[in-house]
This record gives structure tokens, C-alpha cells and sequence, in this order.
């Protein structure tokens, strides 16, 4: 479970699958809201059409950092490694470089934020290869 800030008016949060169907729902307030993690295939939808998912990591999730899918499941530590030494990529696929830059952006908001305050699925098996070699 995780603090959401929510920005909007109450409303509801649908959880849907990957297909659209519905597998539940939860009230949304103005402010925090905790809310359990995002789970694989699913996202999060308000009664605004905003679709959302809440991810592990420190401190209170802000709304417009939940806003972006994140999944480093099937990243490639070196297609990371290579970007971050080299800003660019030899022959990485368009969706491992998509992810590289994507994991990039998480590590750079962590370090903003001081904390591993997003660590979508992945992310940290990422960080302790890049880490630990």
C-alpha cells in the first residue's frame, strides 16, 4: 500500500486489466489516499478518465508521477549501462531503448526526490547490476 496525492475532486478509481475489464474500484479524495500497488496487466482509472498506477517506493506518491507506465521486467542491464557510458545504443531493439531511457528517467526523479522514491517492477534489479557488475 502507498499514499497517493491526489489532486482532483472525489471521485472513484476503477482498477481495469489489460482488456478493460473492471476488477474493482476504490473512492478517491481531494489530498491522500493510500491505495494498494498497481498489480501486473492492471492500471488504475479515475471518473476523470485519468489512468494512473501506484508504485513501490518511498514517501507519498505525487498523482503526475503516477501518470506514466513503468515496467523494467524485460530490461537488459547493459542496454542501461551502454546508454548511460556511451548516450546512445549500438543494437538495442526500440523497446529496450525506450525502457533504458524510461528507467533513466525513475533513477534521475529518485535522486531529485532524494530517495528510492519510485522503484517500478525491475528497477531495482537494474540498479544493483549496474551497482554491482
Amino acid at each position: 500500500m502507498r499514499v497517493l496525492n491526489y489532486p482532483f475532486t472525489p471521485n472513484t478509481a476503477l482498477v481495469l486489466d489489460r482488456y478493460g475489464n473492471k476488477r474493482g474500484g476504490f473512492p478517491l479524495k481531494q489530498g491522500e489516499n493510500l491505495l494498494p500497488f498497481t498489480q501486473k496487466g492492471c492500471m488504475l482509472k479515475d471518473s476523470f478518465g485519468n489512468a494512473f498506477f501506484i508504485y513501490e517506493g518511498e514517501g507519498v506518491l505525487e498523482f503526475a508521477d503516477a501518470l506514466k507506465f513503468y515496467d523494467f521486467e524485460c530490461l537488459e542491464c547493459e542496454n542501461v549501462e551502454e546508454y548511460l557510458m556511451q548516450g546512445n545504443f549500438k543494437n538495442a531493439s526500440s523497446a529496450q531503448k525506450r525502457m533504458a531511457k524510461e528507467w533513466v528517467e525513475c533513477y534521475d526523479l529518485n535522486l531529485e526526490k532524494g530517495a528510492e522514491y519510485l522503484t517500478p517492477n525491475g528497477f531495482i534489479r537494474i540498479e544493483e547490476e549496474l551497482l554491482n557488475g
